[in-house]
């Protein structure tokens, strides 16, 4: 049962949701200004800049705001001094996220250090929040442990992208080559995808009208793939043979479980009892798509050595993993979220007097015209990875899309202030 007494006050979750297409915008814009150049090799600055903007600005911001609203609704527990974890998790994590982007774009050191304070900060105050909440709460299921799994993750993907940063500011000699894909395997697989499947299993149900995930894939996929990611991590810090076999096998693991979650997304939807079109479900259905994609790259490296080292095979991974199923699956359920979440707040400031303003505010066929725009701007995201004159109409569309989002979004702020007021 869910607890939405619990709630925490309408801005601590929407501040996210209403900042992140901002970052989506701004991503697409560098990519629509630097074109083709920055898709030549995953190491070009530009490309760290945009991949920074997608991951912090859009996901995690997003990602944060949807924890303090579904944590406390779960546990009938809201974390604690929510208001204010929320304020200065925002900004902190907002002004890291630009430091960080400029500071990789232009090679800035200061900006660097400035981006590591406040990112430490914004992730230290969140997660002890978020886990505080979790430790007060008798409440267990796949979910909350997946999310505790997933936050641990993003820790563990914190503590080496500020490693990373650290060791570019000073330079440092690190093996960076070793340290970025663990920063990247913990944070796209550890942090995004078990974040996503976790929720998954609560918010695919009830706003797809769905059969529920499988029981036993509720109960092993996140904690598989994190017991893939330790294994995985301790093998790549080994030099030895059985150490690479057994980095191989942690691989082929993960990968098949991207697989199974989109194959077993995509059976709910077939099987959901409401059958009239909708926005989420073609978001999601995108998102189930580029994660196969993503999953049956990862196996075809697994078989194929030079595709495994080819330029293309990280920035493929990179672009169906963040912009093809992370953006997709967070727009998918911000159309649900954001909207329920308005006509939640002002069923209980206005005693119901005014729950009429949110209604309607968001047309379905606004919402599934932004998923058609984002579809096909991620159809040439991929293509550009083979003809890099392509780049620049991708951000463009890329830019579109965001900015559809926040088009979509802010009238649930207007009708949320008209509200308050009526």
């Amino acid at each position: 049962m869910l607890a939405y007494h619990q709630a925490p006050p309408y801005w601590a979750p929407m501040r996210f949701f209403v900042t992140a297409p901002l970052f989506g915008v701004l991503a697409g814009l560098t990519l629509a200004i630097y074109g083709r150049d920055m898709l030549a090799q995953r190491w070009d600055p530009v490309t760290l800049a945009v991949t920074h903007l997608l991951a912090l600005g859009f996901l995690t911001m997003t990602m944060f705001g949807a924890l303090l609203q579904l944590v406390s609704v779960l546990l009938a527990v809201q974390p604690p001094w929510v208001t204010r974890v929320a304020a200065f998790t925002h900004a902190a994590l907002t002004a890291g996220t630009l430091a960080l982007a400029a500071g990789l774009a232009h090679d800035l050191p200061w900006l660097l250090h400035a981006a590591q304070a406040l990112l430490a900060g914004a992730i230290a105050a969140f997660v002890t929040s978020i886990a505080i909440a979790l430790t007060r709460s008798a409440a267990r299921s796949p979910t909350l442990r997946g999310i505790a799994l997933s936050l641990d993750a993003l820790v563990f993907t914190a503590i080496l992208g500020l490693l990373l940063a650290h060791a570019l500011a000073r330079g440092l000699e690190l093996p960076v080559v070793k340290l970025t894909g663990m920063h990247a395997g913990w944070g796209l697989a550890g942090w995004v995808f078990a974040l996503v499947a976790s929720v998954a299993y609560q918010v695919v149900p009830m706003f797809q009208f769905t059969p529920p995930f499988p029981a036993r894939l509720q109960r092993t996929l996140v904690p598989g793939v994190f017991a893939a990611l330790l294994a995985w991590t301790i093998a790549g810090s080994i030099d030895s043979p059985w150490a690479e076999h057994l980095a191989s096998a942690c691989e082929l693991l993960a990968a098949l479980a991207l697989i199974a979650f989109a194959a077993t997304t995509f059976g709910l939807q077939r099987r959901r009892r409401r059958r009239a079109p909708d926005a989420t479900l073609e978001f999601w259905a995108l998102g189930a798509a580029s994660l196969a994609g993503a999953g049956l790259a990862s196996l075809a490296a697994q078989v194929w050595q030079e595709w495994r080292e080819h330029a293309a095979y990280p920035l493929l991974l990179g672009t169906l993993m963040l912009a093809g199923f992370g953006m997709s699956v967070v727009c998918g359920m911000l159309y649900k979220i954001a909207p329920f979440l308005t006509w939640l707040h002002l069923q209980r400031t206005t005693q119901g007097r005014a729950s009429s303003y949110a209604r309607g505010v968001v047309p379905d066929k606004s919402a599934r015209r932004h998923a058609r725009v984002h579809a096909v701007a991620i159809a040439l995201l991929v293509a550009a990875l083979v003809v890099p004159v392509l780049a620049r109409p991708a951000g463009v569309l890329l830019a579109v899309s965001a900015a559809l989002l926040a088009a979509n979004l802010y009238p649930l702020v207007k009708a949320y202030r008209a509200g308050q007021s009526a």
